[in-house]
C-alpha cells in the first residue's frame, strides 16, 4: 500500500483546498481492498449531518466543505487470497471558517469632530480588518482576502491581501473626491468567501483654501504692463495716498484660520491681518504677498501689485 495523497498532517480549508485522494494497493493475489475517511475527532462546529465515514477512490477530489471541520484519517486496507491483511492510515486536518472578517477604522488628523467629521485631502482613514474563525475575536480565520470601499455610490478602491494573513491594514485618502458629504460604503471578504455586512461611513470634505477679494475705497484705474515685468499678471491698480484697500477672505466649510498680508515697508518686511486695509505712503510699486489658511491646513498664497 501506498498513499500519495493527502499528505500527513496537512490542513485543507473548506472552499479554498481540494482534497486530492491517491494511492495503491497492490499484491500478486489481492482478494479485496478497502479505502474511506473517517473522522477522529470532531472541532469546531457540531458535525450535524455531515457523515463520519466516507468512502473514497483513487483520483478523486474532495471539497473540504463536505467533510466536518475536525481531525480526520484516511485508511488504505488490503487483503490477499491466503487472508493476508495490510492496511495504512493519512491523518490530516480539515478547517472551517465560519465568520467573516470584522473592519474597524480611524478617521485621522486634520480633523474637525462635526457630525459627520469635517477632514481634508490629506486626513488619512485607517482600516483594519480581522478574520475570526469559530467566534468573533479569535483571530483564527483562513485570511483575510479584500476591502473594497466605495465612495458616493461609485468610485470603488479595491484593497488586496497578498499575504492571505488573518488581518490586515489599509489606508486610504480623499484626495481626489470633490468636496462636501461624503459616504464611504466599506466590506470585508475572506478568503473563504465569508462576506462581512457592507457598514457606511459619512463624512465631509474640505480640501478647498480659502477664497479672497479686495475692495478699494474708490474706483481706481489699472496700467497695463509691458513684458518686461516677467510673470507679473500683466495689471495693477494704482492708488493715491488718501486710498486704501480692504482685503476679506472667506471659506465654505472648515472656515478662516489665517489671512495674513505682508509687503515691505522702509527696508524691512510687515506683515498685517486681513482686518488691516493696505495703506501705501511713499511713491514706488508695492507687491504684497498674502497667505491663507482655513481651519485643516488647506493653503493658498500669492500676491498683489499696487503703484501709488
Amino acid at each position: 500500500i501506498s498513499i500519495a495523497s493527502p499528505a500527513e498532517g496537512a490542513t485543507y480549508y473548506a472552499h479554498l483546498d481540494p482534497i486530492a485522494i491517491s494511492f495503491f494497493v497492490e499484491d500478486a493475489a489481492l482478494s479485496s481492498s478497502g479505502h474511506y475517511l473517517f473522522q477522529d475527532k470532531d472541532l469546531g462546529t457540531p458535525r450535524g449531518e455531515r457523515p463520519l465515514y466516507i468512502g473514497v477512490e483513487s483520483g478523486q477530489y474532495l471539497d473540504a466543505a463536505a467533510l466536518d471541520d475536525g481531525l480526520w484519517s484516511m485508511r488504505i486496507t488490503g487483503q490477499d487470497y491466503l487472508g493476508g491483511l495490510s492496511s495504512m492510515d493519512r491523518h490530516f486536518h480539515v478547517v472551517h471558517d465560519t465568520q467573516a472578517p470584522r473592519t474597524s477604522w480611524t478617521v485621522g488628523a486634520p480633523r474637525i469632530d462635526w457630525n459627520p467629521p469635517l477632514i481634508s485631502g490629506r486626513t488619512p482613514i485607517t482600516f483594519a480588518i480581522q478574520d475570526d474563525r469559530y467566534e468573533a475575536g479569535d483571530m483564527d480565520g483562513v485570511g483575510v482576502a479584500k476591502l473594497t470601499v466605495t465612495v458616493n455610490g461609485s468610485t470603488q478602491r479595491i484593497f488586496s491581501n497578498a499575504s492571505g494573513a488573518s488581518s490586515m491594514t489599509a489606508v486610504l485618502y480623499l484626495a481626489d473626491a470633490p468636496d462636501g458629504e461624503i459616504e464611504l460604503s466599506i466590506q470585508a471578504w475572506d478568503r473563504a468567501g465569508n462576506a462581512e455586512q457592507e457598514r457606511s461611513l459619512r463624512l465631509s470634505l474640505d480640501k478647498t483654501p480659502p477664497s479672497w477679494s479686495f475692495t478699494p475705497s474708490r474706483r481706481l484705474f489699472e496700467l497695463i504692463f509691458p513684458p518686461r515685468f516677467g510673470d507679473y499678471l500683466g495689471y495693477a491698480l494704482h492708488l493715491s495716498s488718501s486710498d486704501f484697500v480692504q482685503l476679506s477672505s472667506t471659506d465654505a466649510l472648515s472656515g478662516v484660520d489665517i489671512a495674513r498680508y505682508s509687503y515691505a515697508l522702509d527696508g524691512r518686511t510687515e506683515s498685517f491681518d486681513f482686518s488691516e486695509p493696505i495703506r501705501i505712503a511713499q511713491e514706488g510699486f508695492y507687491v504684497p504677498g498674502y497667505r491663507l489658511t482655513d481651519k485643516l491646513g488647506n493653503e493658498s498664497s500669492d500676491r498683489l501689485w499696487f503703484g501709488l
